[in-house]
């Protein structure tokens, strides 16, 4: 069992453990690795800044068809809209599920589906404008003549048929 060989080599891994959870955690973690030959953080994005980026990715996609947008959503804009927006998810306890982009997954769905979606919608008030002047065009023409296409009046059923029974 316990030797006194096995630390030596138990320490270097404990170190690089340490080292992967500061990493992770965006912390600088204690390590005995020299400065030369630890590898730098990833630098960490800030909540508001995060916010931010999301703003600016939806805005792209809404301005691929709304051009008006870009005039809008610009990168100001977005970076107020992360510092205003980053303090209430901190307040109510929401950070967590927005930190560290975890909502990847539902805002890559989002940027797939809003353009199809909004194409369907154009689609549709398109055809509702077509039904719409179709149906006003038929309104606004006069009614066709007798013997232009129009049904012939109703004959009178005969007289029999207008007895009583008894």
């Amino acid at each position: 069992m316990g030797t006194g060989k096995e630390a030596p080599a138990v320490d270097p891994l404990i170190a690089e453990a340490e080292r992967v959870q500061g990493e992770l955690d965006g912390t600088a973690a204690a390590s005995t690795t020299s400065p030369a030959t630890a590898s730098p953080a990833a630098p960490v994005l800030t909540l508001d800044r995060e916010l931010a980026m999301v703003a600016e990715t939806v805005g792209a996609v809404l301005a691929s068809f709304f051009p008006s947008v870009k005039a809008v959503l610009t990168e100001k804009k977005c970076e107020e809209i992360g510092a205003a927006v980053a303090p209430v998810l901190v307040k109510y306890g929401l950070d967590r599920y927005v930190a560290g982009f975890a909502w990847k997954a539902e805002v890559e769905a989002l940027m797939c589906v809003a353009p199809v979606v909004l194409a369907v919608k154009a689609a549709i008030l398109h055809d509702l404008a077509l039904m719409r002047a179709h149906q006003e065009k038929r309104d606004k023409a006069p009614p066709p003549a007798a013997g232009e296409g129009a049904p012939p009046p109703a004959a009178a059923p005969p007289a029999a048929m207008l007895q009583p029974v008894t």
